[in-house]
């Protein structure tokens, strides 16, 4: 497993933390990436603190990583008096309660017009290795999208928000950075021989987006006749 997700609810303190380290030992050992979700936690000790961090440092000794995302405002103060924020891999630019539904349809155009897409999600670029692209949706759900082996992080800085477009059993199809316009098409992937880097290409929309798709299988795509993700229109080899 890559990466896995632990919610906290209520008071992380010397009565809860016990608990929460034994579910966070788990975690760590069966996966690379663990995100604690701290939204519905309302109040953290220094017995919470110790835990969080101890936690962290144990995750990076298995060269694995804990992510604390969606801390409130009061947690997060908590951390900064008791200097404890910068031992911990805080998440930049969390979603706080944005839903983690399909956007309206803007300038005409709809991604779900095209039939391979069942669910539009917003998410954030996580602060974790550029060559893989980890997001969070604001429901804590962690996916790992497709990076061109030329992915340079400063043109997707940790915070950065996406649009993930997810296939009817949840895969994604691919991704849309909308401030940059940097569009990755994913479909196929894994049918790809010998791996994404050897059959890399580009898919340029002949529809109203105009959009520059990266793919890691594009002549796959092409072979069955797909369109556009974001606004249905025809693809071609650019």
């Amino acid at each position: 497993m890559d990466a896995a997700t632990v919610r906290a609810a209520g008071r992380l303190d010397s009565v809860t933390a016990p608990q929460l380290r034994l579910v966070l030992d788990a975690a760590l050992q069966h996966a690379r990436l663990v995100a604690i979700n701290l939204r519905e936690v309302s109040f953290v000790d220094s017995t919470g603190r110790r835990l969080l961090v101890d936690a962290t440092r144990r995750a990076h000794k298995r060269g694995s990583r804990l992510v604390v995302m969606d801390a409130s405002a009061e947690v997060e103060r908590s951390f900064a008096l008791a200097e404890t924020r910068a031992l911990l891999d805080v998440l930049p630019g969390a979603l706080g309660s944005t839903p983690n539904v399909a956007r309206e349809p803007i300038d005409g155009v709809d991604p779900l017009r095209n039939p391979v897409n069942a669910r539009i999600v917003t998410a954030r670029v996580m602060d974790t290795d550029a060559r893989a692209l980890w997001t969070h949706g604001a429901d804590g759900t962690i996916r790992r999208a497709w990076a061109p082996d030329a992915f340079d992080g400063t043109l997707m800085p940790p915070g950065a928000r996406v649009e993930i477009y997810l296939d009817q059993h949840g895969a994604v199809n691919g991704w849309w950075h909308t401030s940059s316009r940097l569009a990755i098409n994913q479909r196929h992937l894994a049918a790809v021989d010998g791996g994404p880097e050897f059959a890399t290409g580009a898919l340029v929309c002949q529809g109203s987006c105009e959009l520059l798709w990266q793919a890691p299988a594009a002549a796959q795509v092409l072979g069955h006749d797909e369109r556009c993700l974001t606004c249905a229109g025809p693809l071609a080899l650019a």
